[in-house]
């Protein structure tokens, strides 16, 4: 073999390489369902908290892909619905966060409205926890300063003589 088949020989298995070594390239995956995703991989199991990126190799980045599409799929009662699928899988190999924008087309108005009163409602509750949890913690100091005033007083006090 010439100069030049050997040039264009390692060319070639350079190109092969590059290739093969793509597939192992480090791909974010994010669970874009509201709940806990798992999938299998040569018996290997893998969890992905909702909302949570994980990076895979492209090829098992895209196996979780159609999974976590079939399961929301089936759950959206969509199954069969080869663009629901595809916009599933497009969401969450390219950096969504969520789901809902697959759902926001199909939604009605009053759905929508809906939706931001639960919302609102939800952040209402958990202020409302954390003031009455303030509101607790100040009373029990409060207490705890008039127990130890109270003790300070009888310390204090002279005792009477007969």
């Amino acid at each position: 073999m010439g100069h030049q088949g050997t040039l264009k020989f390692l060319k070639v298995e350079a190109q092969s390489k590059n290739k093969i070594m793509a597939e192992y390239d480090g791909v974010p995956f994010t669970n874009i369902d509201s709940e806990e995703f798992s999938f299998s991989w040569a018996g290997e199991n893998y969890v992905i908290q909702s909302g949570e990126t994980k990076v895979f190799p492209t090829w098992l980045r895209d196996h979780a892909a159609k999974h976590l599409a079939d399961k929301l799929s089936l759950r959206e009662e969509k199954y069969g619905n080869e663009k629901f699928r595809d916009d599933i899988i497009e969401k969450c190999t390219s950096g969504a966060v969520s789901v809902e924008g697959i759902k926001e087309e199909e939604k009605t108005e009053g759905e929508k409205i809906k939706e931001e009163v639960r919302q609102l409602e939800e952040k209402a509750t958990k202020e409302a926890e954390i003031r009455a949890k303030r509101i607790a913690a100040l009373a029990k100091g409060r207490k705890i300063k008039a127990e130890k005033e109270a003790e300070a007083k009888q310390k204090v006090k002279p005792k009477k003589k007969k």
